[in-house]
């Protein structure tokens, strides 16, 4: 493989695992939402929540979620004017908010990766090379700095909706203030009144800083998920497909599972210089 070759598709490895695992996203359910998404209140219970968060919690209950998952996606990343870089990911995650991901890509041998719940960043090329970094910072210039986007494990296990404590109605569904990255996000909800179509972040000015287009909704182990997803971010010229592949509730994982051997005679990167360089011949 060319040394450019090698760069790009480092640089896309290199995405997959910042969209993949980068910080702690909304996964915390709030108290109003989980509160509200149970079953109709008894008499003599609190009053029921504003028609917002009623709404919230039908989208919560439709979707369902799982502390405990395995996943496969493929995801595809075509930057503007280059070729593109098509890598399955997968992925094993506990509810202890840790991630485990291996990335493989047709022609070159991919990457094993860690995630820790606090977003900490531990991989491992199969050339050798080591990277350490923290992925709470990954997403810096696109959503603020130390901002903790959602991340697709959480939305694989929680599903598209963030989970805040408070909603607005919008002209298109709703709107709250996303607690991973403390920006404004609004979400488009199909006439069915439950089903998310697509999921915007957006910068105190309005301009919008990442977006997730949903299609093909199945189910999926019990979750009702978007098998097809477009992302687009606006710092990154690039187009970004996931095809979730598989999804299944376990009851637990292994610790040999999330265990990853990492070379001790090798010297860590971080990641900006991981998808810069090029691995050796």
């Amino acid at each position: 493989m060319k040394p450019c070759t090698r760069i790009a598709t480092r640089a896309a490895l290199g995405l997959l695992l910042a969209l993949a695992g980068a910080g702690c996203g909304s996964a915390a359910r709030s108290n109003a939402t989980a509160q509200a998404a149970q079953p109709s209140a008894q008499a003599g219970d609190p009053p029921a929540p504003d028609a917002a968060l009623t709404q919230a919690a039908a989208i919560v209950r439709h979707y369902a979620n799982a502390p405990t998952i395995t996943a496969q996606l493929l995801i595809r990343i075509k930057p503007t004017k280059k070729d593109a870089q098509i890598a399955t990911v997968n992925a094993w995650s506990p509810g202890d908010g840790r991630t485990r991901l291996s990335v493989t890509r047709v022609g070159f041998s991919g990457v094993e990766a860690l995630v820790g719940a606090d977003g900490t960043l531990v991989a491992v090329a199969r050339d050798g090379d080591v990277v350490r970094d923290d992925l709470r910072t990954a997403f810096a210039d696109v959503l603020g700095v130390q901002a903790q986007p959602q991340r697709l494990i959480e939305d694989l296990k929680a599903g598209p909706l963030p989970l805040a404590d408070a909603y607005e109605r919008t002209a298109t569904g709703l709107a709250c203030l996303d607690p991973g990255t403390a920006l404004r996000v609004e979400v488009d909800i199909a006439a069915d009144g439950v089903t998310v179509t697509q999921k915007r972040w957006l910068h105190a000015d309005g301009h919008e800083a990442l977006r997730i287009d949903y299609a093909r909704d199945q189910l999926f182990d019990g979750l009702r998920r978007a098998a097809r997803w477009n992302v687009t971010i606006a710092e990154i010229d690039a187009e970004i497909q996931v095809r979730v592949q598989n999804l299944d509730i376990v009851p637990q994982i292994g610790d040999e599972r999330m265990a990853l051997a990492v070379p001790a005679d090798r010297e860590a990167e971080d990641l900006a210089t991981f998808t810069r360089t090029a691995a050796p011949e």
